[in-house]
């Protein structure tokens, strides 16, 4: 049925009518606004309505019709024992008079609605833009107006388990009103629906897969853990609740299947734990998981064949004192293989190291080679073959071949070709083009070839340079700072010799106004305060200076203690020294370095030192053990 009609002429336009102010009765206020905005060529924002009657009508099953809610079914819905029902409807009809837009000067209701996603929350933000001024109707204006608002926006009204909090943000907001005015936006709740509450699904959680960071193509599948970490959690399911909107709407939640929780069997190795939401199996020690038809156990020893796209990388256990052997051995094949990463506490690699394979462990065993490209970092190391870049505090190479060792102390059985920087380096065998450099020692058993360096360099291992370089850039950062200072401490001293005569006369004039009564210009005192200023400015100058001075000493006497140890090193050669080997020693301060290049007369010579003999002269020195 219509709420308006027109008269139609046949052939031509029906005149417009003439708008008045009319009652209606409607269930959708916005709509009806529109209609009569079309029909009498009214733009919206000149309409207005007021509110004469609201009824509401629920319906309480699928099969019976919508009746007025009684007192009864009010109190029902007002203890939410119907809102979350499937089958509960419920609507609204109101009673409103149409008329024009009436402006008042003192009332204007300036602001926005902000409601959640579900609309079971609506609120509306009074901007203070608002003309809100206070008397004792404003109570009055606010809520009526709040309400037409609610309504052009399709909410309910006048339920009062919708709106229990929608007075009282209005009152309180009267009150503000009333002692200070409208100063910042104000908050008021307009409505409250039922919010839906969402099942919580069945789910396991694998957190010992979680520690492994997979990227690009290559994934993890031999996981490591640590006591006391969570192998893997199951999350409860939980049924959720319906909600309903504050337009009356059913928000309707999915039900799902009570899944029966999977159960794992253990071992001593693992606790399970058990609370409201989840079930929890624990690690009682560190190792590597390992999951089989239902059961958990952790390994702290594990062996495999070969570490590649397979297995995936192995990440994360190089402090979770575990092992993990490597038994592929052929020649031709890899144990490890191109870019794979390993971390582990003990490593036993029967066979080779890929190219681009990283390796991280506390104990390292090698028994074949190591490809050029590929990295290695552990705390003792020992390598059959070595073709790579090793990081090590202890190293043992059985055959150097091109790669690099850095290292607190390292033992090379056959030194091939490559680079070693370690505290002390000892070679069993030494071939050509090799550079070896260390702080205290290198010690070579049998020095076979030539082209190879030797150097001495104080500064080049456990980042000694590194603090070198930092004490070196500190000492001529403060060596600016001391001619800076130095030339504004004679500045000052200069002006204060030059005015000292004259502030010596202004004293002598005060002490003589004092003692004969005179006042005195307070000019006078006010030059002396500033002179006394500066002298006061003049001495912190002084005092920092000092600093400085004390600062630029200490820096160099610690450059100095450092620089001593290149007089307690040697290159020690039991066999002697060929020709063609140059040896070097590094100083730090001044930083400069000395060579020697052997010569065949050198065969007979065991050892090389550096000797200070005065005046920046320094020399390389050989002798026979």
């Amino acid at each position: 049925m219509k709420l308006f009609s027109m008269f139609k002429h046949k052939d031509k336009e029906a005149p417009k009518e003439e708008f008045s102010s009319f009652v209606i009765k409607t269930d959708n206020v916005s709509k009806s606004l529109s209609e009569v905005s079309k029909q009498y060529n009214i733009p919206l924002s000149n309409l207005d309505f007021d509110i004469l009657a609201v009824e509401s009508y629920v319906k309480l099953t699928k099969d019976t019709d919508f009746v007025i809610a009684d007192e009864q079914t009010i109190n029902l819905i007002k203890q939410k024992k119907l809102l979350a029902d499937r089958d509960f409807e419920i609507k609204q009809s109101y009673e409103i008079k149409i008329r024009k837009y009436r402006f008042v000067n003192d009332f204007e209701l300036i602001g926005r609605m902000e409601m959640d996603i579900d609309k079971t929350e609506v609120s509306y933000i009074v901007s203070s833009a608002s003309i809100l001024n206070y008397s004792s109707r404003l109570e009055f204006e606010l809520i009526e107006e709040l309400r037409k608002k609610k309504l052009k926006s399709g909410f309910l009204i006048d339920l009062d388990f919708l709106e229990e909090q929608f007075v009282d943000d209005i009152k309180n907001l009267v009150a503000k009103i009333k002692v200070v005015g409208l100063d910042k936006d104000y908050k008021i709740v307009l409505c409250k629906g039922l919010k839906p509450i969402k099942p919580i699904k069945m789910e396991i959680i694998e957190h010992y897969k979680k520690t492994q960071q997979t990227t690009n193509i290559i994934k993890e599948f031999i996981y490591p853990i640590k006591k006391n970490d969570i192998i893997v959690e199951i999350i409860k399911p939980k049924q959720g609740k319906n909600g309903r909107d504050c337009r009356g709407k059913l928000i309707v939640v999915p039900k799902y299947k009570d899944d029966q929780l999977p159960t794992f069997h253990i071992t001593d190795d693992v606790t399970k734990r058990e609370k409201d939401r989840s079930v929890f199996y624990i690690s009682n020690k560190n190792g590597y998981v390992y999951i089989k038809d239902g059961a958990i156990f952790i390994k702290d020893e594990l062996e495999v064949n070969q570490i590649s796209l397979k297995t995936g990388n192995v990440k994360g256990a190089q402090d979770s004192n575990v092992k993990l052997e490597v038994k592929e051995k052929g020649v031709l094949k890899e144990a490890i293989k191109d870019g794979m990463v390993v971390e582990t506490t003990e490593l036993i690699v029967k066979g080779n190291v890929g190219n681009g394979a990283k390796i991280k462990a506390k104990k390292l065993q090698i028994d074949a080679q190591t490809h050029k490209g590929s990295k290695i970092v552990a705390d003792m190391a020992q390598i059959n073959a070595h073709k790579g870049y090793l990081k090590a505090k202890n190293a043992i190479i059985d055959r150097l071949e091109g790669g690099v060792v850095e290292a607190e102390n390292v033992l090379i059985n056959q030194g091939i070709s490559g680079k070693v920087i370690a505290k002390e380096i000892k070679v069993r065998t030494l071939a050509s083009h090799l550079t070896l450099i260390a702080s205290q020692l290198i010690e070579i058993d049998f020095l076979k070839g030539s082209e190879n360096r030797l150097i001495i360099d104080e500064g080049i291992t456990n980042n000694k340079e590194a603090y070198i370089e930092e004490l070196e850039e500190k000492y001529k950062d403060y060596e600016v700072k001391l001619r800076k200072y130095k030339q504004k401490l004679q500045e000052n001293k200069d002006i204060i010799t030059h005015n000292q005569p004259f502030i010596e006369k202004l004293k002598d004039k005060i002490r003589y106004n004092k003692k004969n009564n005179i006042v005195t210009n307070p000019i006078f005192i006010q030059k002396i305060r500033k002179f006394n200023d500066f002298v006061e400015k003049t001495k912190q100058i002084e005092a920092t200076t000092k600093n400085i001075v004390a600062t630029l000493k200490n820096i160099k006497k610690e450059l100095n203690k450092l620089q001593q140890g290149v007089f307690l090193a040697k290159v020690v050669s039991h066999s002697g020294f060929k020709e063609y080997n140059r040896i070097e020693f590094h100083l730090i301060e001044p930083p400069i370095k000395i060579t020697y290049d052997t010569k065949n007369t050198d065969e007979n010579k065991n050892i090389f030192i550096l000797k200070d003999f005065g005046e920046m002269d320094y020399k390389i020195v050989g002798e026979r053990e």
